[in-house]
């Protein structure tokens, strides 16, 4: 069996408080694979940093480098997080990699889960599961491809040849494992599509989990935990205060997904399938921050209808609906929390 070298990326912008526990989270987890010829590489790429967080990046690589686990680290000046991940795939060294944000931890047997199904199945794309976390409490929301999905067989996982299965039961768990923290590319694969992510932008991880995967001819689902993401950190750029400070720059994201809109569709069907599908909610969401979470309803209603303008002769699922009802809502006062209810999503 061939020895299988992975790497992850870690993102690094003024992340000294977290990035030696992302780092010691790998480390873990490599610790616990009985072969100890398959190389794991962390690469942080230190996005310019104006805190510590290089200079704890370089001394970390340099106290726990070794045969089994390589630490290198980058240092380049500011292009966000999408720059960072940029930056991570073209110096990486692995067959496959994934991404870790440098808050966040990679499970205690998610090399483990990683090694084995690329040895088994060798695919373009692989989906285990996620656990997030709230800091300060008890509170672990736990995700994992589905049991009926899998069959009796869990171990083995499923193995997809294209993404048609995917959509066709997307209002499954799955729903919530196709993001970036879930996912682990070929990297020769990932590489072969020639495609950056929007720098200098938040939210450019909707163009990695829309794009790249929908051009992945094999999928292999898997049950099990590879990702620890934290929650209810305000500073996040999940936290509804930022995704309004920060809508022009989630537009610009959008931008360049419908960008690749001619490409995917000679994609074939079931990536296209998929890429209108992650599009819709993608853009759905942008529509419920300008129009329900934006304290300025005016503005929110101007700024939907430019969005929606970009749509005009491109035929998404749902999109128009949702408009509506969210303008209706907008009009109304209504909040959030009634937008779910009003259009029966699960």
């Amino acid at each position: 069996m061939k020895d299988i070298c992975f790497s992850i990326i870690i993102p690094a912008y003024n992340a000294e408080n977290y990035v030696e526990d992302a780092v010691n989270s790998v480390l873990v987890s490599r610790a616990g694979l009985r072969d100890r010829d398959r190389v794991v590489e962390i690469l942080i790429v230190d996005d310019g940093s104006v805190d510590g967080t290089g200079q704890l990046a370089d001394t970390i690589a340099l106290n726990n480098s070794s045969e089994e686990c390589v630490i290198r680290v980058i240092h380049q000046e500011n292009r966000g997080h999408g720059g960072a991940i940029n930056a991570g795939v073209e110096e990486i060294n692995g067959e496959y990699f994934m991404v870790l944000d440098a808050d966040d931890a990679v499970a205690s047997d998610g090399i483990k889960y990683v090694f084995e199904t690329a040895a088994d199945s060798a695919p373009d794309l692989m989906i285990l599961g996620e656990d997030r976390w709230y800091e300060d409490s008890d509170i672990v929301e736990s995700y994992r491809v589905p049991e009926e999905i899998l069959g009796s067989d869990m171990d083995a996982g499923r193995k997809l040849t294209d993404l048609r299965f995917v959509t066709d039961n997307w209002n499954t768990e799955l729903r919530y494992l196709f993001n970036m923290h879930c996912m682990v590319f070929n990297t020769a694969f990932f590489r072969s599509l020639n495609i950056k992510l929007p720098e200098k932008v938040y939210y450019d991880d909707a163009y990695y989990f829309i794009v790249a995967a929908a051009y992945a001819k094999s999928v292999m689902l898997e049950h099990g935990l590879l990702y620890r993401y934290r929650l209810g950190n305000p500073n996040q750029s999940v936290s509804v205060e930022n995704r309004v400070k920060r809508l022009s720059q989630h537009e610009k994201v959008i931008d360049s997904i419908l960008a690749e809109y001619p490409n995917v569709q000679k994609a074939g069907d079931s990536a296209f399938l998929y890429y209108r599908l992650r599009l819709s909610g993608v853009v759905t969401d942008y529509l419920v921050t300008a129009l329900l979470r934006c304290g300025d309803r005016a503005y929110g209603r101007k700024s939907s209808k430019l969005m929606m303008k970009k749509f005009k002769n491109i035929k998404i699922p749902k999109l128009s609906r949702n408009y509506f009802v969210l303008r209706g809502m907008n009009l109304m006062h209504m909040g959030e929390k009634q937008f779910g209810r009003l259009i029966g999503r699960k």
